[in-house]
């Protein structure tokens, strides 16, 4: 199966932190802070934004209501496109799921691990996911790009592919690549190494060494590892104050609904006051988006 080389891609990452543009009034209203992946359709189904009223609540944005999804923004019609997550609650089931894709695990469904998810890629158009980025398993193997159609599950853990891929000895398709300027520079992105090393996965005994950082190439754009190293660092600089800002907001107003950990023991009873100690919990048990979706003055 081959990927439709037709369509314009831009990976997830490079996502988080566009500008998010008000055509109407040419206002920018806020940031892409994360990206939310239904699982089920495989797409990208919203856009968590940050923006300077963070003590409202989280906001969204969902992929239906993008006019463009271009390099440096994302534009909308207007602000009415943002969505408050608490007026959603059905949103919050994806949310619960957290299917981030990257740096899961992929398995054939007869079980053998072919390597880990290193970036996956998006239809600027559509939203759907139209390939993984994998890191291969054993040396020698050259599997860049899983196409979608090969995908049998998006899973929290792991990324379940048919078993036809662990039959394929070496890439022959096309690597998907920046647009070049000419046809030497389509020559040289083209006869970059595709070979990408795997990083250990807890399973020291099966995994070979990883090479130095640097020393492989992305084969959606060879020379970017750097920029994303920078783009992955500000963004957790991004978070805990974004995290810690919406805290503070919270704290002191009343949980309405009695909210419990995966195995039933309670976490917050319904009535009590939010606490630093309290949101920690729920935080610690995953249950955070619960927590804010349920609370009053």
């Amino acid at each position: 199966m081959a990927l439709d080389w037709g369509t314009t891609m831009i990976k997830s990452q490079q996502i988080i932190g566009l500008a998010i543009i008000s055509i109407g009034d040419g206002r920018e209203l806020g940031t892409v802070r994360d990206v939310v992946v239904n699982p089920d359709r495989g797409c990208l189904e919203y856009l968590m934004v940050e923006d300077d009223t963070w003590y409202l609540g989280a906001q969204i944005l969902p992929f239906e209501k993008l006019r463009g999804l271009g390099e440096h923004a994302v534009t909308i019609e207007s602000d009415e496109a943002l969505q408050r997550l608490t007026e959603l609650p059905e949103v919050l089931a994806l949310f619960q799921r957290n299917i981030k894709i990257n740096g899961t695990k992929v398995l054939t469904k007869r079980g053998r691990l072919l390597g880990m998810v290193d970036e996956y890629l998006i239809d600027e158009t559509t939203g759907k996911i139209t390939g993984s980025i994998i890191r291969p398993l054993q040396e020698g193997r050259h599997i860049p790009v899983i196409p979608a159609e090969s995908v049998v599950t998006y899973g929290r853990d792991v990324l379940i592919v048919n078993d036809e891929l662990d039959a394929v000895p070496s890439t022959t398709e096309r690597p998907i690549l920046p647009e070049p300027s000419s046809k030497q520079d389509e020559k040289e992105a083209y006869d970059q190494p595709l070979f990408i090393p795997f990083r250990p996965l807890h399973m020291d005994s099966q995994i070979t060494e990883p090479m130095a950082k640097g020393e492989y190439a992305d084969p959606v754009n060879p020379n970017d590892s750097e920029v994303r190293d920078n783009e992955e660092s500000k963004a957790q600089e991004r978070v805990p104050l974004f995290g810690e800002q919406q805290h503070k907001f919270f704290i002191g107003k009343i949980v309405t609904k009695t909210i419990t950990n995966n195995l039933g023991d309670v976490l917050a009873e319904a009535g009590s006051v939010i606490t630093e100690e309290l949101i920690g919990r729920i935080k610690q048990a995953g249950k955070y988006l619960e927590l804010i979706m349920n609370v009053r003055e």
